[in-house]
C-alpha cells in the first residue's frame, strides 16, 4: 500500500460497440494499472456510459460544457460547486476557443476570488478546444442565497 498519496485519477475509454471498457489509474502522473473489462452480457451504452474522456476532449465548445467543469470547481468554504452556489451569471463560448464566464462572490471581501480563479482555469485546461478564459467579477446584482440551485441549498441542508 502506498501512503501519503494525494489523488488519484481514473480515465475510462469505452470501444465504439460498447463492450470493452478500459480504466486506466494514474497516481501522482504515474501509470500504475491498467486494467481492460469485457462484457459478456450487458454493453455499454452511450446513455450509461456518458461521452467519456474521449468524448469531452471532442465536443463542441459550448456554455454547458463550460458549466458542467464549472459544477467541478468546489468553494472550499461551503462545500457546494460554484455553479449550484449561483455565483456563475453568465457563459460564452466563442468559436475561436475564448471562454468568458462572468461570475459573483459571496461578499466582495471573500478571500477566495485568487482561489476560485486558480480552480476555474484548471477545470478547464484539459480541453484542447479552450484557447483562453476571461473571467469577469461582477458585484452586480450582489449574490443572495435565492441564487443557489435546489442541489447547493440540498448540501447545505437549506429548504
Amino acid at each position: 500500500m502506498h501512503h501519503g498519496v494525494d489523488s488519484l485519477r481514473v480515465a475510462g475509454v469505452a470501444s465504439a460497440d460498447g463492450s470493452v471498457f478500459t480504466v486506466v489509474l494514474f497516481l501522482q502522473s504515474n501509470c500504475v494499472n491498467v486494467k481492460t473489462v469485457r462484457s459478456r452480457h450487458d454493453k455499454l451504452t452511450p446513455a450509461s456510459a456518458g461521452p467519456g474522456v474521449l468524448g469531452l476532449l471532442t465536443e463542441p465548445l459550448t456554455p454547458a460544457l463550460v458549466r458542467r467543469l464549472l459544477g467541478t470547481v468546489i468553494d472550499p468554504e461551503l462545500g457546494v460547486n460554484i455553479v449550484d452556489l449561483g455565483l456563475v451569471y453568465d457563459v460564452a463560448a466563442g468559436d475561436d476557443g475564448v471562454v468568458t464566464i462572468t461570475m459573483t462572490l459571496t461578499t466582495p471581501g471573500c478571500p477566495l476570488g485568487g482561489f476560485l480563479d486558480d480552480q476555474i482555469r484548471a477545470a478547464l485546461a484539459p480541453l484542447p478546444q479552450v484557447r483562453a478564459v476571461a473571467i469577469e467579477l461582477v458585484w452586480e446584482p450582489p449574490w443572495d442565497p435565492e441564487l443557489m440551485s435546489p442541489a447547493g441549498r440540498e448540501q447545505l441542508g437549506w429548504p
